[in-house]
């Protein structure tokens, strides 16, 4: 079995147990613990078998179904995931009132609760989980598509030029133009970018989920961004989960300069670099000339400037560090989107949001202008990020 086989086995066994270990929850707590008719029990545990098996599986089925079945099934199984997640969560959370019961009926030595007593607080865990549940994902599904607030992010730079002090530098990442993604919100956000006349507008990266011939009508407002000194691009790795080609094709037609393991210096201010996503190295017949290179994108870098390197994950920091970059923009994580899927975030990544320092170099890194799966964020808003060199 190839390499790529075993990555696919793992994730298919992960997403299987996640995905069951999830329902297997919900339906005990939710449903068998607070006295459900023993029918509804039994026709909800077949339901979530069923749920459980399908959701590996949407992944793999991905954009090989007709459209627009293959959006809704995606959509669908991808936001009752995320329901699934956040009340599972909240529901873990509250198991601490029925534990903090029996420790304390322990030492004093008591009965914590008789049957009926029992099954009055757990239906009024799951009724006040699912009150509270239901709200945070309304607001969050209402918050998707809704104008994200402007950051300020000041950074200071040893090396900047005195006459380059208040550089800006505007960064959109993660917007993951679906079929459902309003062209509105799109418009919306170029209008808004562009009132705040930036210096250079960074894109870094998962730009799109989906083919060029699908979105190409609703990329093309991008074509629409301006700045002073130019509009840049890297790639992300939902970049590499379509046919790549034809979308840096359309990128470079809308005027958008792509730096590809590349840098030149921007305004006798900095030396702007980027790299693309590591996830290039799993396409096949990729050329490792194309893999990342950071060392390789700071060639020409002179020796007077401050590097500025985009690159689309934040775990690039550590190559970073050593090629001694001074400031790295990156996004990737959305900030965990669905509370608290950042803990799991931080397993993969090193930070998951705001700027930090490591050693000589600092990073930003953004939550992101758009979502990808499920159209919510759930304590972890959106954001238009303008970075101010200092």
């Amino acid at each position: 079995m190839n390499r790529s086989s075993l990555l696919w086995t793992f994730w298919l066994g992960f997403l299987l147990v996640a995905s069951g270990g999830m329902h297997a929850y919900f339906w005990k707590r939710f449903l068998k613990d607070t006295g459900m008719p023993g029918r509804w029990v039994r026709s909800f545990g077949w339901g979530f078998a069923v749920l459980t098996i399908l959701f590996p599986f949407c992944f793999f089925l991905r954009r090989r179904l007709i459209q627009p079945i293959d959006s809704i099934v995606f959509l669908g199984l991808m936001s009752w995931l995320a329901i699934l997640f956040y009340l599972v969560c909240l529901r873990g959370i509250f198991e601490v009132i029925p534990l903090a019961v029996f420790l304390y009926s322990k030492i004093r030595k008591k009965t914590a609760f008789d049957p009926a007593r029992r099954q009055f607080l757990l239906r009024t865990l799951a009724v006040g989980t699912l009150t509270i549940g239901v709200a945070g994902v309304a607001r969050g599904m209402m918050n998707t598509f809704k104008d994200p607030a402007w950051k300020d992010v000041p950074v200071r730079l040893d090396r900047l030029p005195p006459l380059a002090r208040g550089f800006t530098i505007v960064q959109l990442t993660d917007l993951h133009v679906s079929p459902w993604t309003p062209l509105e919100f799109l418009e919306r956000i170029v209008d808004r970018v562009n009132a705040s006349r930036p210096d250079v507008v960074v894109i870094t990266g998962d730009l799109v989920d989906g083919e060029v011939d699908r979105l190409g009508d609703k990329i093309g407002v991008f074509a629409k961004l301006s700045a002073l000194h130019g509009v840049f691009f890297v790639t992300g790795n939902h970049e590499y989960y379509v046919e790549t080609d034809p979308w840096l094709d359309q990128i470079r037609r809308m005027g958008i300069t792509i730096l590809h393991n590349s840098g030149l210096p921007v305004a006798g201010a900095i030396f702007l670099a980027g790299i693309p996503d590591r996830t290039i190295r799993e396409i096949s017949g990729v050329s490792p000339d194309d893999w990342p290179d950071i060392p390789r994108a700071l060639a020409n870098r002179p020796a007077d400037l401050p590097t500025v390197l985009l690159a689309h994950q934040p775990r690039e920091i550590a190559a970073a560090v050593s090629a001694g970059v001074d400031l790295q923009l990156s996004g990737h994580t959305h900030g965990g989107q669905i509370w608290p899927f950042g803990v799991v975030v931080m397993a993969a990544q090193p930070y998951i949001s705001g700027l930090h320092r490591r050693d000589q170099t600092q990073i930003y890194v953004s939550r992101g202008t758009g979502t990808w799966g499920p159209p919510m964020r759930i304590a972890a808003p959106a954001e238009l990020t303008r970075i101010v060199l200092t």
